[in-house]
């Protein structure tokens, strides 16, 4: 399509960012070029902050089932407990259970015993041997110490990361259904 300069009158393509003859710049398509670039940038912009939150809900998620680890770890370890407890120190059943439960306590702490490891090693050093001595003051406070780090840790954190981690894989489902409707909403605008 051809359009008259507006300063000498000449006639050029409307796709020229100057007029051939005098210079002058076509106003016109500098317009639609900076509305484009606009547009362009809110869309990236958007998608951006889309980007973000979804980012977010998946570091949730991540973290979440980082802590899951802790449920598994805590049955893995109470039947190693038990197990060296039954086949090597007594074949009392009973006796065994506390053998897995100081197992489970650690088996159920990956990352705070990842994050600790002097303190949390020296306190399993001294529940073992509190245990497999049978120290009965001390074993006393560590079986009190050992249940309840089992429960929270192997129990209650986990519990919390299955909610935690539904909730931000629920989040993450939507952003990305929010983000193909965007896309698709787009495209269908440009057509």
């Amino acid at each position: 399509m051809l359009i008259n300069c507006k300063e000498c009158g000449y006639k050029y393509s409307s796709e020229a960012e100057k007029c051939p003859k005098c210079g002058m710049p076509n106003k016109d398509l500098m317009e639609i070029r900076r509305k484009a670039q606009q547009q362009q940038q809110k869309k990236n912009q958007i998608r951006q902050e889309i980007n973000n939150r979804y980012n977010y809900w998946k570091n949730i998620h991540e973290n979440q089932v980082l802590l899951m680890i802790g449920f598994f770890g805590m049955l893995i370890g109470f039947a190693v407990g038990y197990g060296i407890s039954y086949f090597f120190i007594t074949k009392n059943v009973t006796d065994c259970i506390n053998g897995g439960i100081v197992f489970a306590f650690f088996g159920s702490m990956p990352i705070p015993f990842a994050l600790k490891p002097p303190l949390f090693g020296a306190f399993a050093v001294y529940a073992i041997v509190a245990e497999f001595l049978k120290w009965n003051t001390a074993k006393i406070v560590t079986d009190k110490v050992l249940l309840v780090g089992t429960i929270l840790f192997g129990l209650v954190i986990p519990a919390y990361g299955f909610y935690t981690s539904g909730k931000a894989w629920n989040q993450m489902k939507l952003i990305e259904e929010e983000l193909r409707n965007q896309e698709q909403g787009s495209m269908s605008n440009e057509h």
